[in-house]
């Protein structure tokens, strides 16, 4: 089940992705090294396709975003 988290705004539900992952890959584990990667996200410049590899997280669970992965932050403001 894909869930839309904003009907108007994609740059904010791909971030809101981010946030996502973050909370899911990163914080149950703080040995992780994930400040870096969540900045270059952050930053418009990583896809959370991209994040979500580096993190570990399954392409399934990308899907339930329902948002294009695939594009980054930037590339979706620049679109508009």
């Amino acid at each position: 089940m894909a869930t839309n988290i904003s009907s108007e705004c994609d740059v904010c539900d791909v971030l809101a992705g981010g946030v996502v992952l973050f909370r899911q890959y990163c914080q149950p584990n703080p040995e992780k090294k994930c400040q870096s990667l969540i900045k270059e996200f952050q930053k418009g410049n990583m896809s959370l396709d991209q994040l979500g590899k580096r993190l570990g997280a399954s392409p399934e669970f990308l899907k339930t975003f329902g948002v294009d992965s695939r594009v980054t932050p930037r590339e979706i403001i620049e679109r508009k």
